[in-house]
């Protein structure tokens, strides 16, 4: 939890890197918990021209959290503009 408000605060105060930092940890120890740190670091990877992370982040999201349409959706997206 602790990890997941550090994320948000340094997303919102536009510190892209630490935001990137937090949420890579999420997913490394905490994968199953929350679909939405997929989508968010997708999103930070994406909006910094990273789609193939964006995409590999993506990919273990729909494998671990199969029935989430956020990740599908933003997955198909990524997936059209690489």
């Amino acid at each position: 939890s602790a990890r997941y408000q550090m994320a948000r605060l340094f997303e919102q105060g536009n510190d892209t890197e630490n935001a990137i930092k937090q949420y890579e940890f999420l997913l490394k120890y905490a994968f199953d918990r929350d679909p939405d740190v997929y989508v968010k670091l997708a999103t930070l990877y994406k909006n910094a021209g990273r789609l193939r992370d964006a995409e590999r982040v993506l990919s273990k999201g729909t494998r671990i959290l199969a029935t989430n349409p956020s990740i599908y959706r933003l997955y198909r997206e990524v997936q059209g503009g690489s």
